[in-house]
């Protein structure tokens, strides 16, 4: 527990009370599960169950599935109580009983393409923890979580436990009563008790617009024990989404468990491989359903393989469904493994252009910061795209996550000199110190921020700024974050190139003071190369900072008087002996 800190209390059930907690070195939010035990032997049982998870432990990235960071026994020394820890991904954007219970409030349709894209998810990750071993046993609404960008991961797996061989031999009831099956008051759950519990859930999101809260707890109860209730609803669900749902609803709510599919026999197209999956998505593109479907499926082989050679049908799919942006958001998700080419340029910026959608706009920025070939990244200004890029810079410039990889992007095309000289134009600079201030604690942003000051740091138009302005941001950056080697080697670099711009530049880079804040660059160098010095090419980085600096006879006047500089400079050489251009700087001081 002495790498965690308690932020607050966020609820207490029958079994366990759960934390919003901080990892004291990371500074990330993850939820803490105490389970208390009664002696040393129930600590020994609910441990041994908890390891059972460690299939998913470190997993965060699994699509659907809530990973778990560790498991740990802890005893509290002020009330003598025992209890077994689950630390677990934080979800801010909350569960699914929350939009449930918002949209049943008002009488709220769940639209279809949203609802089958959740569909998707939740059986994927329930068919994942099933080949895992591991069956839920609580599975509802509460125990479903928001990430960020909307998509469902399935949580709170406390009370799991393994499967032995395919069934599990625990008779134990632990889920709660309205989403569990028929049959697990008289014999062991197993994986397709999960499955019931999975079209419970199904049904009260298909029927937020015609039943309210104490109708649809009355219908979970009486599907139990008769199929009229159940089919009485599922005509209505056929008229106002689909006949092919409805049958999916009435299989995983089937009593008779012998009949009852597993999550795999859920979910469409359980067989096919990726190659097979694209093909289907090319020739179903214009059905949203069928899209809908195929979209959550497509994602499992992105952790496996590149997408590069299916583009097209990713690319048909999006500019088809333009106006849904579920859609358009899962395509390009898909997008960012390996399937950036010139070909999607085009349509990326109209979908840029038209959107009002934050997030998508976001994921463009991530794939459009992907282009590597030079006639793709010419072409980025020739479209108009640099100056929709600025806009969004100073439009989202206070959200974090949005600036960053619209930072991202705009110093990837500027790396060509004609998208930088119109970037230059935009007077966007101005935006980018705004942004930078109020997230220079965040090395991920900084390394972004300072790439795009090398990027844009030989335009005339930009000269004053950069040297009044950028070079006291990147010794910000570099005395923040000397401990990080991305934005060290970024900070570097990006010296070397505004260094080259003369005399001027490189007083400014030796003495980069602002009127907040008296810095000393020579003595954060000596700093920052005794906390790097293993990192061979931030040192590299560094030397043709120092080379470049010495070029000016003032300059190099001062790099002389520096002892500390000179004498980490020898040290660098007695470990890279092989580097040339350190022993002629050397020589030369």
């Amino acid at each position: 527990m002495e790498k965690y800190e308690e932020i607050k209390k966020l609820g207490k059930g029958a079994q366990a009370s759960c934390y919003l907690v901080k990892h004291k070195s990371e500074g990330k939010e993850y939820v803490l599960k105490k389970i208390e035990c009664d002696d040393e032997g129930a600590a020994r049982k609910a441990f041994q169950e908890a390891m059972a998870l460690n299939e998913l432990r470190h997993q965060l990235s699994i699509p659907a599935v809530c990973g778990y960071k560790e498991f740990f026994v802890f005893w509290d020394k002020k009330i003598s109580a025992m209890y077994v820890c689950i630390i677990m991904e934080n979800y801010p954007k909350g569960d699914l009983s929350r939009i449930l219970t918002n949209r049943r409030g008002k009488k709220q349709l769940i639209e279809l393409p949203i609802l089958q894209k959740w569909t998707g998810q939740m059986l994927s990750g329930l068919a994942y923890i099933h080949a895992k071993n591991i069956i839920h046993r609580d599975l509802k609404p509460s125990n479903i979580f928001l990430r960020n960008d909307l998509t469902l991961a399935i949580g709170d797996f406390g009370v799991a436990t393994l499967m032995d061989d395919k069934r599990t031999k625990t008779r134990t009831t632990v889920g709660s009563v309205n989403w569990m099956a028929p049959e697990v008051f008289e014999r062991p759950y197993d994986d397709r008790s999960d499955v019931w519990s999975f079209g419970c859930i199904l049904l009260e999101m298909v029927t937020c617009s015609i039943l309210d809260q104490k109708e649809v707890r009355e219908l979970l109860f009486e599907i139990k024990k008769e199929d009229n209730s159940l089919t009485k609803v599922l005509a209505k669900i056929k008229q106002i989404y689909s006949s092919e749902l409805a049958d999916v609803l009435k299989a995983c709510l089937t009593r008779n468990f012998h009949q009852r599919p597993n999550a795999q026999g859920s979910a469409p197209k359980s067989d096919l491989n990726l190659k097979d999956s694209m093909t289907y998505l090319e020739k179903n593109y214009k059905t949203a359903s069928a899209v809908n479907a195929i979209l959550p499926r497509i994602s499992f082989f992105t952790k496996k393989e590149k997408l590069t050679k299916y583009s097209r049908p990713l690319l048909l799919t999006m500019l088809s469904h333009k106006e849904n942006e579920v859609i358009v958001h899962q395509c390009l998700k898909l997008l960012q493994f390996g399937c950036v080419t010139s070909e999607l340029l085009r349509p990326l910026y109209s979908i840029s252009r038209t959107t009002k959608s934050k997030d998508i706009i976001n994921e463009s920025m991530i794939v459009l910061s992907q282009l590597n070939s030079e006639k793709s990244i010419a072409s980025i200004g020739s479209l108009g795209f640099i100056h929709e890029i600025c806009a969004f810079i100073k439009k989202y410039k206070t959200d974090k996550e949005v600036f960053k990889n619209c930072v991202k992007a705009l110093w990837s095309a500027c790396v060509n000199e004609s998208n930088a000289e119109l970037a230059s134009q935009e007077n966007i600079l101005t935006d980018i110190f705004d942004g930078a201030s109020r997230f220079n604690n965040d090395p991920s942003v900084a390394a972004e921020v300072v790439s795009l000051y090398w990027a844009l740091s030989l335009e005339d138009a930009c000269e004053k700024q950069i040297l009044e302005s950028a070079v006291p941001g990147i010794f910000i950056a570099l005395q923040l974050h000397r401990k990080d080697v991305k934005v060290v080697r970024a900070c570097f670099m990006a010296l070397t190139s505004i260094a080259s711009c003369g005399e001027a530049a490189c007083k400014k880079i030796l003495n980069p003071s602002s009127s907040e804040k008296k810095v000393n660059g020579l003595m954060v160098f000596v700093a920052v190369v005794k906390e790097q010095s293993g990192d061979k090419q931030g040192m590299e980085e560094f030397v043709m900072l120092v080379d470049e600096l010495i070029q000016e006879d003032s300059v190099k006047d001062q790099l002389k008087k520096c002892k500390p500089l000179k004498s980490e400079l020898k040290k660098l050489l007695t470990k890279y002996k092989n580097m040339e251009k350190l022993c002629e700087i050397i020589s030369a001081l």
